[in-house]
């Protein structure tokens, strides 16, 4: 891990100053215990532009036109907006923070844009800022309804922004979220929400168990597991956890809570064999509504494929040749049901999944080169570019249904 980590500011040091690249980076890696997890972070490598093709296992990708559609441009307002009202506002679009340089605490504080274009900050919810507050997550419900947060005395806040109505449900020691990173889910029904906490140095799973929110009545259930929820489906369908604790290093096993507590798993036929790892992470997984696939990244090589030294004048980068793809999991019969490529490329920082916009269409966020938010339709192979983000968001929740 040293290694690792003087590599990851070797990195950063060469790049643009803002991109806080390397904290960011080493933030990732110390949560996941798993190897290919690790590999995979440190992989921030140039890669060469792709176009999206739907290619079949063991087949070469085609490189057809990307979509045109009508691409949005959010610039994101310059100083700090007002804060969020305690009334009512318009559905939230997204929440997002700033890269700040030099360091501005104001300026990394979570903001919200309204669908009507209105900015405010959440300034009850915990900040995260330069050296890391990990409990300052932010995540918006899929109608952009409800946004929920951790604030600064450790209460879990779940926010109606139709009507201002705020509920505390849970409350977790601030030791605990200084020591974990939390992970807030919603269903795309907005019925249900989940909270899990992944841990920062330990190999060890945190004592603090993950939950399930039920919105309606503000019960709070305990998972069997501290993390990590790879989605939450609508309805009642089971809830995919990855425990990177129990699993066996690059297994790629996913395990799925039945409506009775236990746990159930699936490995994907040939994930084990082919060596191709899933990073089954909450920024890289997610489950589609109706619980029947798990939208993935990977690696076609896995994260230990090869790479190279490339000398720029800006210095030394290793690069991967090949391009992550976005993988679906079929949860019924664990097989992977398609493989799709990216629709631009990107260096220094990897894509988030930022959730299905629809029952076939994946959105996936970049939030350094080519910034901005772009749909991948499973359904028909084609991918296009939704938001251009001129300013670069340091971390972003988007409402799914809205985009």
């Amino acid at each position: 891990m040293t290694h690792l980590k003087e590599a990851l500011h070797d990195l950063a040091a060469q790049g643009p100053p803002l991109g806080d690249v390397a904290e960011r980076a080493i933030m990732a890696a110390r949560r996941r215990r798993a190897a290919h997890r690790v590999t995979l972070v440190a992989a921030v490598a140039a890669v060469t532009a792709v176009l999206l093709q739907v290619i079949q296992s063991h087949k070469t990708a085609e490189e057809p036109t990307m979509g045109e559609r009508t691409v949005r441009t959010i610039a994101f307002r310059n100083g700090a907006p007002e804060p969020l009202p305690d009334g009512p506002t318009t559905p939230v679009l997204l929440a997002y923070t700033v890269k700040c340089w030099p360091i501005d605490l104001g300026c990394q504080q979570w903001r919200v844009l309204t669908l009507n274009g209105q900015e405010f900050q959440v300034r009850d919810a915990i900040a995260p800022e330069k050296d890391g507050n990990h409990g300052g997550v932010l995540s918006v419900a899929s109608d952009g309804s409800r946004i929920a947060y951790f604030d600064a005395k450790g209460r879990f806040v779940i926010r109606d922004t139709r009507t201002g109505t705020v509920s505390h449900p849970l409350s977790v020691p601030l030791k605990v979220l200084a020591a974990t990173t939390p992970h807030v889910a919603w269903a795309p029904d907005g019925r249900r929400v989940t909270v899990d906490f992944s841990p920062l140095d330990d190999d060890k799973p945190t004592n603090q168990p993950a939950v399930l929110i039920d919105v309606t009545t503000m019960k709070v259930t305990r998972l069997p597991r501290s993390c990590c929820v790879l989605g939450v489906p609508s309805g009642d369908a089971s809830i995919p956890m990855y425990d990177a604790y129990e699993a066996g290093v690059g297994d790629g096993l996913m395990r799925f809570l039945r409506d009775d507590g236990s746990l159930h798993s699936i490995v994907p036929i040939g994930a084990v064999e082919s060596e191709t790892v899933y990073s089954l992470d909450p920024q890289w997984s997610v489950i589609s509504a109706d619980g029947l696939r798990l939208a993935t990244l990977m690696w076609p090589q896995g994260p230990k494929g090869p790479r190279r030294r490339e000398e720029t004048p800006e210095g030394t980068r290793w690069v991967r040749d090949e391009t992550p793809e976005l993988t679906i999991v079929d949860t019924r019969r664990a097989t992977m049901s398609g493989h799709y490529r990216f629709p631009v490329g990107f260096q220094l920082t990897l894509p988030m999944l930022a959730g299905w916009r629809d029952p076939d269409t994946v959105l996936i966020a970049l939030l350094w080169d080519n910034a901005g938010i772009y749909a991948i339709d499973t359904a028909t192979g084609e991918s296009y570019q939704l938001i251009d983000f001129p300013t670069r968001p340091a971390r972003l929740s988007v409402a799914t249904a809205l985009l």
